[in-house]
Parts: C-alpha cells; sequence; structure tokens
C-alpha cells in the first residue's frame, strides 16, 4: 500500500528535502501529540473530531528529545547509553513510572542495561519509544543505524519489549525518509526485532486483522483481547494501534492521528508517534499544501 509519495527507493535526497522531511517529522509529531494528549489513559474506543488544535501543548515525548539533541550538539554521534544515562541525571526530572525508574536507579550507581531491568513494574512501556524520531532523523535512510541508536536510548529505562518498541519505531521512521511504501516500512521495520516478541506478534497481528476487512473497532478490540494490558503505557498494545492508526488513515494526515488516537490509551504517544511517521513521508511542504498551518509552534 503507497500511502504518500513515490515507493521508488532513493539513492541520493537533496539536502532541502532532507530537512522538509524533518521539520515534517516534528509538526506532524507536536500536532498529533497535541490531539492525543487530551484522551490519555482513556480506555474506551473513541470519536475524536477531525480537527487540527490551534494552539500546541507541551509532551514529554518531544521534551526529553531535546535533551539527547544537546548531547549530540555537545558530544557529537559517537555517543552510547552511558551518555545518555549523563543526560538523565543532569536534565531530566520527570518521575513518572519508567522515568523515575531509571532516575533512582542512576543515583543508585547502577548502570545501563541494568537500569532499565532493575525493579522496573514499567520496562515495557511506550517511554523509550516516544523517542525514535531523532535518531530516525540522524540516520536518514540507515534503519540499521537509528536502531541501534535505539537501543542504546531504551537500554537505560526499558528492557525487552520496551526496548523492541524503539527498535521497530526507530527504524521505520529511518526508512521513510526513502520509501512511501507502508507495507515496505513496517517489513523493514520487522526485520530489526525477534519474531518471538510480542511487538512483532502485535504488528503482524493487526495488519492481519486489517486484511480481514475488520472495522478499526474490531481491530482494537481484537487487539486488546490478544494483547491488553492493564498498564496504559504499555507500547505492544499501543504500538498494535499505531499501526491500526497508519492503516485505517490511508494516507490521510489528520485521519491516521485521529485513527490511532480513537484507539484509546495512552493516546498522546501514538498520536504523536503517527504524525511523526507521516510527516517524514510527506515533509512539511506538502503538509502545509494540505493546509495543515497550526502546529509549527513546538511548546515546552
Amino acid at each position: 500500500m503507497n500511502i504518500a509519495g513515490d515507493t521508488e527507493k532513493k539513492t541520493v535526497m537533496k539536502r532541502e528535502e532532507y530537512l522538509d522531511k524533518i521539520y515534517g517529522c516534528w509538526l506532524g509529531k507536536n500536532v498529533g501529540g497535541t490531539i492525543g494528549v487530551a484522551y490519555e489513559g482513556n480506555t474506551d474506543f473513541l470519536s475524536v473530531p477531525l480537527n487540527v488544535p490551534s494552539e500546541m501543548v507541551a509532551n514529554d515525548d518531544l521534551d526529553l528529545q531535546l535533551v539527547w539533541l544537546d548531547i549530540l550538539r555537545r558530544k557529537g554521534t559517537r555517543i552510547t547509553s552511558e551518555d545518555l544515562a549523563e543526560g538523565w541525571l543532569n536534565n531530566i526530572t520527570y518521575a513518572c513510572d519508567e522515568y523515575g525508574v531509571a532516575i533512582a536507579n542512576l543515583k543508585a550507581g547502577l548502570r545501563p542495561p541494568v537500569t532499565g531491568y532493575y525493579n522496573n513494574w514499567f520496562r515495557n512501556g511506550m517511554g523509550a519509544s516516544i523517542r525514535s524520531e531523532i535518531w530516525a532523523c540522524i540516520s536518514a535512510g540507515r534503519p540499521e543505524v537509528a536502531g541501534w541508536y535505539a537501543l542504546q536510548d531504551a537500554s537505560v529505562d526499558h528492557w525487552n519489549e520496551g526496548v523492541y518498541g524503539e527498535i521497530f519505531l526507530a527504524t521505520m521512521e529511518s526508512s521513510a525518509f526513502y520509501d512511501g511504501s507502508l507495507s515496505s516500512l513496517i517489513n523493514t521495520a520487522l526485520s530489526f526485532i525477534p519474531k518471538s516478541s510480542s511487538v512483532h506478534q502485535v504488528v503482524e497481528f493487526t495488519l492481519s486483522l486489517y486484511r480481514q476487512g475488520k472495522t478499526l473497532k474490531e481491530t482494537r478490540e481484537t487487539i486488546l483481547r490478544q494483547f491488553g494490558h492493564h498498564n496504559f503505557t504499555d507500547c505492544v498494545q499501543n504500538i498494535g494501534f499505531i499501526i491500526a492508526g497508519l492503516l485505517y488513515g490511508k494516507g490521510d494526515f489528520l485521519k491516521t492521528i485521529v485513527s490511532a488516537v480513537n484507539c484509546g490509551y495512552d493516546t498522546d504517544c501514538t498520536g504523536a508517534s503517527v504524525g511523526a511517521i507521516m510527516g517524514i513521508m510527506k515533509g512539511r511542504k506538502r503538509l502545509l499544501e494540505e493546509g495543515y498551518r497550526a502546529g509549527e509552534e513546538v511548546v515546552v
């Protein structure tokens, strides 16, 4: 399924096109996160209006990546989980869920990847998956590189599925700079995570439901029966919702975001993630041509 642009793989990208796609990524993430934040934690199937908000709101999905950007600017691209752990201790004060666990573990003297595993009931949360875009943007068209950075990142505060979730999104987003085929992007990203992982399984499961002709609501309910979790930030069910949003949105930027958000649960993250993916594929210029002129002011 081709949902945006030409499916032909490119070998060279002009600088202005690259920058346009980066801008589109953050614009899409900003809009998607703002639409979703009002419904965060809602476990019902929703009916969100197809409206772009006139004002953007702050979102940790964006805030945390500003810390990574600062590290990249100061230390360059040869960074590891140790550098990111230093960033957590010096700059991040979010105390909720896996963020708080990671900070406590780091203060206790533990180092990654133990910080993502030890005493961490939220190791499979969405907290790492939502930080994937920056690695894709500095590794455009090199999903193997984006995936390596995602591994360094996620290992600070996640383990197992929480790590696979960020690798999956980072490799998908990196590929989206050059590939306009959704099915190709998904298959590429799946190749970087174990087939035995629940993230891999929920993506394939969601694809099969879509191919069977299920409605978005039916797909959402079936995902929850198979992969549902009491923690609303669990990455497995939410990545299922991200894939559902991309499929049922059928290439429309706003419909894709709203379709993901309508599935409920960690809606600011799912909305932001699909918004970012669509933003990369379309680019800022095309989004503006389609009328999406809100969201260019990032609030932190």
